[in-house]
């Protein structure tokens, strides 16, 4: 298998959108566009407890950049949730800068195989000596896109999938 950086599988790896960066501070209202953060992150899931919510016109300024595409995957790092990931299964949302947006590189990797990198105790371990020890944890940026991953061919990585998730017929995500 070849080790590479993260950097070397992905199409784009960007933070998710500063609040401060909007021309001025984004309306939040009742229902709308979810603003996604951190705390709405969990077990492979958005919470919408806590949720944020922006209007049709705040959205439309943002989504271009700051919105992650179906395959996507959403990543943790700043707060006591360093580290918790997702693999995006519906669009419609933009992301808040406590969070990275990952798309994966299909004619390299599975987002799936990548999910399970970003999830093994390898690099959870290296993430916990990454982190800042502060108030407010934070993994830099450049840290994350540095990671080094183990990737093998893609049907190497469908064989390691269908062990580890026999019950998919076909990876949703498939390049």
């Amino acid at each position: 298998y070849q080790t590479v950086k993260l950097e070397d599988v992905l199409t784009v790896c960007s933070p998710g959108q500063n609040p401060n960066a909007f021309m001025n501070q984004p309306t939040f209202v009742d229902t709308g566009y979810p603003y996604v953060r951190i705390i709405n992150i969990s077990d492979e899931r958005i919470l919408d407890d806590k949720m944020l919510y922006l209007t049709e016109e705040e959205y439309n300024k943002v989504r271009s950049v700051y919105k992650p595409q179906v395959g996507d995957l959403i990543y943790g790092y700043i707060n006591a949730d360093v580290g918790n990931c997702m693999i995006v299964s519906k669009d419609g949302f933009v992301l808040n800068s406590n969070l990275i947006r990952m798309s994966p590189n299909h004619e390299k990797i599975y987002t799936e195989y990548l999910y399970l990198m970003l999830q093994s105790n390898t690099i959870r371990r290296s993430v916990k000596q990454m982190v800042t020890s502060s108030a407010m944890p934070i993994l830099k940026f450049n840290d994350i896109k540095n990671f080094f991953i183990p990737v093998p061919s893609l049907k190497d990585q469908k064989k390691i999938l269908s062990y580890i998730w026999p019950d998919h017929q076909k990876m949703p995500f498939d390049p």
